[in-house]
């Protein structure tokens, strides 16, 4: 879930436009209201990401409008942006965006962290801006979902490959731990690890009849995928 969270009426309307539209369930959208409780801003749950929108309405001796990555809060927090964003970075020396940065910390790490400043008119260019930034972080929290997905697959094959050689040689706790090690490292080296297996029974060392054959085979599985005996 992401979490979206902006004070300003005006900035709140153009995001909700955007989000409304094609919305799958991933962004979580408050604005114009009191959101200052811990209660309102974490009700949502867990967070993948969470972005702070602000307006800076008071013109800064003719800075720039448009909108901003803040890159520095009151010199003492810093987001880290690992997103990649055409957006030019600015600082901020708000206290209440430096009281929402703390909260967002407190339950996420620096790089998920986002806070855009509006400075001058909320224009259709700034409109667009921000939805295109909130656009990349959810494509980011897409990517970042799959690959969770696929690491949870490839996990969960490699503990059930484990499982069938700790029962076929009566492993111990710690010996199945050291197969799942053993399975890990041959799925990156590239070694077939079934046919490893194949190999030992023809051999005849498969099956054992007990934990003590158990961890010679697992000794000598070791030595040959990694080149050293457990």
């Amino acid at each position: 879930m992401i979490l979206i969270i902006t004070k300003d009426t005006e900035i709140g309307r153009s995001v909700k436009e955007h989000t409304e539209t094609g919305n799958t369930g991933k962004v979580m959208l408050l604005f114009g209201e009191d959101i200052s409780s811990e209660e309102r801003f974490f009700e949502d749950g867990e967070m993948s990401s969470f972005i702070y929108l602000y307006h800076e309405t008071g013109g800064e001796g003719g800075s720039e409008s448009g909108v901003f990555r803040i890159n520095r809060i009151l010199d003492r927090y810093y987001p880290d942006l690992l997103l990649k964003s055409d957006l030019p970075e600015t600082s901020s020396g708000d206290e209440n965006v430096a009281e929402f940065y703390l909260k967002a910390a407190a339950k996420l790490p620096p790089h998920r962290i986002h806070i855009l400043k509006v400075r001058g008119p909320v224009t259709d260019s700034a409109g667009k801006s921000i939805t295109a930034y909130i656009g990349n972080v959810i494509a980011e929290g897409s990517e970042k979902e799959k690959r969770d997905i696929e690491r949870s697959e490839r996990d969960k094959k490699i503990r059930e490959r484990a499982e069938k050689l700790a029962e076929e040689i009566h492993a111990s706790e710690s010996m199945k731990r050291q197969i799942e090690e053993l399975v890990r490292y041959s799925r990156i080296s590239g070694i077939d690890f079934d046919d490893m297996i194949s190999e030992l029974g023809r051999e005849g060392l498969l099956p054992v009849a007990d934990k003590k054959e158990g961890k010679k085979v697992l000794g000598e599985l070791q030595r040959r995928i990694c080149g050293s005996a457990v």
